[in-house]
């Protein structure tokens, strides 16, 4: 996510209609996320100044269940069938977007 597309969309026209005043914003170590203009941008509304509180980088795991217990092993799973594919087959081009759909879909519906 850029810094323009957390900006314009996702704070703009979803966090700030519904922030009141007396809000915490909490928000990934992602860099976009971190970038002083976001911040200036976000607590400097004209009524709305939320409190901005950022995670340490590497808690993510932590604190996001699905991050753990589903992400992870569906990111694993997806390296494994991938690097196979690669081994097995160096013609199939995995980098490919119908091949990438396909693998998600196959890699989807074994969780």
């Amino acid at each position: 996510m850029s810094k323009d597309v957390f900006l314009n969309k996702l704070y703009g026209n979803c966090l700030l209609p519904n922030v009141c005043s007396n809000s915490i914003v909490l928000l990934d170590s992602f860099p976009a996320h971190k970038d002083a203009d976001s911040m200036k941008a976000i607590t400097q509304q004209e009524y709305k100044h939320p409190k901005i509180r950022v995670f340490s980088p590497g808690t993510t795991g932590l604190i996001q269940p699905c991050d753990v217990f589903y992400f992870q092993p569906y990111k694993i799973f997806l390296r494994k069938v991938t690097d196979r594919i690669l081994l097995d087959d160096p013609e199939i081009q995995v980098f490919q977007r119908n091949i990438v759909i396909r693998l998600q879909t196959l890699v989807h519906h074994q969780f």
